[in-house]
């Protein structure tokens, strides 16, 4: 082989290496994004739309409560009521977390379960015979300060997978860099 052939053959074997190695870099970064794309559309997002359900059902059993205080009308205070929980209990139950999230949905767990239990004694005191209002509006104040107390919890909640997001972007973002 001739001089000049052996360099056009080693130009484009160094080519056909230079193509080859920028395809594998390509590919690589390709699936690191979407490995991550994949994770904020069939993890993040999700989680993120189960807990903005379960605040907004959460939020739904004091206007429940005060229109039971308001009009007494037991039959439909407990059908919606009962609605409510069973969508709360559902909320709680689809929310995949990290130990961390775990911590944060035992303890909004706990806390709407006292409002349960201040329902429980709102629906005895309103059935009584002799209704006492001061009793029911104490109940229906605390049903407010527990709401007010579940609320951080989930917004700690939505932070810590706002961080899983984050972290997820940066870990595509260093792997895509040359």
């Amino acid at each position: 082989m001739s001089p000049i052939a052996k360099k056009i053959l080693g130009i484009y074997l160094l080519v056909l290496m230079l193509g080859v190695t920028l395809s594998t870099l390509i590919y690589l970064n390709g699936t690191s994004v979407s490995k991550a794309t994949s994770s904020l559309v069939e993890g993040d997002l999700p989680q993120l739309a189960a807990i903005s359900m379960l605040r907004v059902t959460i939020l739904k059993q004091k206007p429940i409560l005060y229109e039971y205080y308001a009009n007494t009308d037991r039959v439909s205070f407990l059908r919606k009521f009962e609605l409510t929980q069973r969508e709360v209990d559902a909320g709680l139950r689809t929310i995949n977390s990290s130990p961390e999230g775990v911590i944060l949905l035992k303890q909004i767990e706990g806390k709407n379960d006292k409002i349960n239990l201040l329902a429980t004694q709102l629906d005895k005191t309103l059935r009584s015979r002799s209704i006492n209002w001061d009793r029911a509006r104490d109940l229906l104040v605390q049903v407010s300060d527990m709401e007010q107390r579940i609320t951080p919890d989930i917004d700690a909640l939505v932070e810590l997978n706002r961080q899983h997001v984050h972290s997820s972007g940066v870990l595509a973002q260093s792997k895509t860099g040359l």
